[in-house]
């Protein structure tokens, strides 16, 4: 049985797709298994069962499932459908458009080895904006995602990326499911309700790549009803203050602003 399920939750970007199972591919940490998930969106099995058929045999092997749902119902439910096939004691997630450093499994997992009363442990992201140039989409600019854990922190801004963390299944099955009516910020939901019964430990290290497309195709560039939705939920249901959206990158210019503000003073 691997040590560790990575659920990839899928819907439409075959391309950035086969990028990010190249990223789970290259980890250095080979304990694993994949599950995608794809959310009734164009079916990627034969992509996914070639990636699979590559990596059956020799001693860096490991399994590939894929699971097409009957209905689109949104991330959260991937996340929890994906959760439902893993047989492994740790869970790490990956969105089909975000890419993993080759060390990501091995720095989260150590850290939860080290750090047996933590139930999450979470890396720093980089943050890129993308563009299109010369048919070719390219890095306009970055910027780290880079925030110590503080449960205050938390109640104002997402900062912990799903695909740069992994926790144990017990805390999954203690909290419970992603909230699958929210249309989006559902990780945000469940990392308050998860910090709220456990202890969380940061590895200060780059795990993952946040590609953020133009044209709002990103979930947290969603602004319209059903976002706020989600926000006013979070704030009443956790007692925050009141939310605002915000991309990743959004979120990384505030505390890209807050690190240089300190080091003037400093």
């Amino acid at each position: 049985m691997p040590r560790t399920s990575i659920v990839v939750s899928h819907f439409d970007r075959p391309a950035c797709l086969r990028q990010a199972l190249t990223s789970i591919a290259h980890q250095t940490s080979r304990d694993f298994e994949v599950i995608v998930v794809n959310d009734h969106g164009v079916d990627s099995r034969g992509l996914v069962e070639a990636f699979a058929a590559r990596h059956a045999h020799g001693p860096r092997a490991f399994p590939v499932r894929y699971d097409h749902r009957p209905r689109n119902a949104g991330v959260a439910a991937t996340r929890n459908r994906g959760i439902a096939l893993a047989t492994g004691e740790l869970i790490a997630h990956l969105d089909d458009d975000d890419l993993w450093r080759p060390g990501h499994l091995a720095a989260l997992v150590g850290a939860l080895r080290a750090h047996r009363r933590a139930g999450l442990a979470y890396g720093d992201a980089l943050v890129c904006r993308m563009r299109r140039t010369g048919g070719a989409w390219r890095r306009a600019a970055s910027l780290r995602l880079a925030v110590p854990y503080d449960r205050a922190l938390m109640d104002r801004d997402d900062f912990i990326v799903p695909g740069g963390m992994v926790h144990r299944r017990s805390l999954y099955d203690r909290v419970g499911p992603f909230d699958e009516r929210l249309y989006v910020s559902d990780d945000w939901d469940w990392l308050l309700r998860a910090t709220a019964v456990t202890r969380f430990v940061r590895v200060p290290q780059v795990v993952v790549t946040v590609r953020i497309w133009p044209g709002g195709t990103n979930l947290s560039a969603c602004r319209d009803e059903r976002r706020l939705a989600a926000l006013a939920t979070i704030q009443r249901r956790h007692g925050t203050q009141p939310l605002v959206p915000k991309t990743f990158w959004e979120v990384a210019q505030t505390y890209d602003r807050m690190r240089r503000a300190r080091e003037r003073c400093a």
